[in-house]
C-alpha cells in the first residue's frame, strides 16, 4: 500500500539524516563538511512536519478505508449506500486535498535534499509513494461519486445501437482534477524555469523553454476550453431561468484564476525560446 511504503520510507530518511547530521565535521577553518550538515539541519527540520503529516494522513486513510468497506455491505443503490457514498466523498476530497499539500511540501524538501549525498533519490521515492497514494485517493472518489449517483449515467450511441455504461463526471469535478493536475505540474515546472538563466548555451536554453512552453501552451487549451464549457453552462442555466449552481459559479472563478496564472507563467517562459 503506497500510505504504508511512503510511511515507512519517511521513518528509514529521518534516521539517516540524523546519522548524516552526527557524522558531519564541526564548523571551522577546515570544515568541509558544514554545507552537508547545514543543509541536513534543514531538512531535517522540514521533515519533522512532512513525517507528522505522513503520520496522520496514513492513520485517516486507514479509517477511511475501514469506513469503505462497511459501506460496501450496504445494498447498492439504496437510500443509505447512496447517501453514505455522499459523505465518503466528502472525506476522500478532504484526503485528496490534505496530500496535494504535502506533494508540494515534498517539492520543498526535493530542492534541499539534492544539496545532500544520496538523499535526494530517497525524497524521490517517497514522493513516488505519495503520488500514487494521491491516484488511489482520486480512484475512490470518482467510484464514490458514481455510487452517490453524482456522477451522471448516460446513452452511448454507436453506430444506431444504444450503450450503457458509461458516464459524464460534473463539470466543477472535471475542472477541480484539471486545477490539482495543474498545480503539480506547475510546481514542477518551476524549478526548471527557475533553473533557465543558469545553463551553459543559448541552445539549451530554447530547447529546454520550448519544451516548458509546449507544455504550458497544453495547458492553455486545457483552461480556455473548460473555461468555455463553464460558461455554455452558466449561460444555459440562465436562459432556462434557473440559478445556477454555486459549484459552477466557484468553477468559474478557479478558472479565471487559472488562466491569469498560466498567461504570467508563460510571460516568463516565451521570451526566453526566441
Amino acid at each position: 500500500m503506497a500510505a504504508r511504503a511512503a510511511q515507512t520510507a519517511a521513518a528509514k530518511l529521518r534516521e539517516e539524516l540524523l546519522a548524516k547530521k552526527n557524522a558531519a565535521t564541526p564548523a571551522g577553518p577546515f570544515a568541509r563538511a558544514a554545507p552537508t550538515s547545514s543543509a541536513a539541519d534543514e531538512l531535517l527540520d522540514l521533515w519533522a512536519g512532512v513525517e507528522h503529516e505522513i503520520d496522520t494522513l496514513e492513520k485517516l486513510h486507514d479509517a477511511t478505508g475501514l469506513t469503505i468497506e462497511q459501506w460496501s455491505e450496504l445494498p447498492s443503490g439504496s437510500a443509505s449506500s447512496v447517501a453514505e457514498a455522499r459523505e465518503l466523498a466528502e472525506g476522500v476530497d478532504q484526503e485528496l486535498g490534505k496530500l496535494r499539500g504535502l506533494l508540494v511540501r515534498l517539492e520543498r524538501a526535493l530542492k534541499i535534499a539534492r544539496r545532500l549525498p544520496d538523499v535526494a533519490e530517497h525524497v524521490e521515492t517517497i514522493r513516488g509513494f505519495v503520488e500514487g497514494w494521491r491516484k488511489d485517493a482520486e480512484a475512490d472518489k470518482q467510484n464514490l461519486l458514481v455510487a452517490a449517483r453524482a456522477v451522471i449515467p448516460r446513452e452511448a450511441r454507436e453506430g444506431g445501437a444504444t450503450g450503457v455504461g458509461m458516464a459524464e463526471i460534473p463539470l466543477p469535478v472535471q475542472v477541480e482534477r484539471a486545477l490539482a493536475d495543474a498545480h503539480v505540474q506547475r510546481e514542477r515546472r518551476s524549478d526548471e524555469i527557475a533553473a533557465l538563466k543558469m545553463l551553459p548555451s543559448a541552445d539549451e536554453r530554447k530547447s529546454v523553454a520550448a519544451r516548458l512552453l509546449a507544455a504550458i501552451d497544453d495547458e492553455v487549451r486545457l483552461q480556455k476550453e473548460l473555461e468555455a464549457r463553464v460558461k455554455q453552462a452558466l449561460d444555459g442555466a440562465r436562459e432556462a431561468g434557473a440559478p445556477p449552481s454555486p459549484e459552477l459559479k466557484n468553477a468559474a472563478d478557479q478558472l479565471r484564476g487559472w488562466g491569469h496564472g498560466v498567461a504570467y507563467e508563460r510571460s516568463r517562459v516565451a521570451p526566453l525560446t526566441a
